[in-house]
């Protein structure tokens, strides 16, 4: 039902590495350990805290940033103090007036979403969402808007939680009575407490 990340102690076959993004990830991290993967506010975002092998010196921790955003996704390697060691796609002041994705730059996180977390939400909140429906939103579904309410859910987890409330996915989100609403705080509660 969510996303899923998979391990392997598999070694890579392909022997030739075009990237020089990749290569230099090799470089950094190879024969590293993760010591924390981080997951901040349910958003696309993982955050992989990595301690390079390194044979002298003072060893310094990295942290690979991989975002999932479909065509502005990009994988960043940061030093520990946060700034940009190198990524996929650098982004300069004239692609983006909020962030730059630039060697020696302060890593800044993809604007937010402006949705709710859904382990920080009271059923009073939760009612809220569709007794007070803006004009834009009166026609959305009940999966609909469910995920474009609340941050880290995907279309299939938001159909989920309005299946297990034994209601229709496609039923209009304004048409939803006191009893539907139950059901679904019910529904969602026990989804979201099992993440």
């Amino acid at each position: 039902m969510l996303p899923e990340i998979y391990f392997t102690e598999l070694k890579n076959r392909q022997k030739t590495i075009s990237s020089p993004f990749l290569i230099l990830l090799q470089n950094q991290l190879k024969g590293g350990k993760i010591l924390d993967i981080e997951h901040p506010n349910f958003d696309r975002i993982l955050h992989f805290i990595i301690r390079p092998y390194q044979k002298f010196g003072k060893v310094q921790n990295k942290i690979l940033v991989v975002e999932f955003m479909g065509k502005h996704g990009n994988m960043i390697l940061l030093k520990e103090d946060k700034t940009v060691e190198t990524s996929i796609k650098l982004i300069d002041c004239n692609i983006s007036r909020y962030r730059e994705i630039m060697p020696g730059k302060l890593y800044i996180p993809p604007p937010s979403q402006n949705k709710i977390d859904p382990l920080n939400i009271n059923r009073e909140d939760f009612f809220n969402i569709f007794n007070s429906l803006p004009a834009e939103n009166k026609g959305l579904s009940l999966w609909k808007l469910i995920q474009d309410s609340f941050i880290g859910l995907s279309p299939q987890s938001a159909k989920e939680v309005v299946l297990q409330a034994n209601l229709s996915p496609e039923m209009n989100a304004s048409e939803a009575s006191g009893t539907d609403l139950e059901m679904l705080w019910t529904s969602f509660n026990r989804i979201v407490t099992n993440i």
